[in-house]
């Protein structure tokens, strides 16, 4: 994987972040799935129900991210 370049006269890295509503609802996301995550690979799928229940704007992608990197910070992923 290459590096990203520097944007244009500043000598930054580019933003390639692209799931900006995840960051916004991360940490609260994560302590309200905490205890389904806790059941281990079972309970994957009620914490995403319970996402898709608290953030229905986020799209089914955003939501599997947020349960992807909340389950890694749990230890629960690879």
């Amino acid at each position: 994987m290459s590096e990203p370049k520097p944007a244009a006269g500043t000598g930054r890295q580019t933003e390639r972040r692209v799931h900006h509503k995840v960051r916004a609802v991360f940490v609260e996301a994560c302590a309200l799935i905490a205890p389904s995550l806790a059941h281990g690979a079972a309970g994957l799928a009620s914490a995403a129900e319970l996402l898709r229940k608290r953030y229905p704007e986020l799209s089914a992608l955003e939501i599997h991210v947020l349960v992807s990197a909340a389950a890694r910070l749990h230890g629960q992923g690879s």
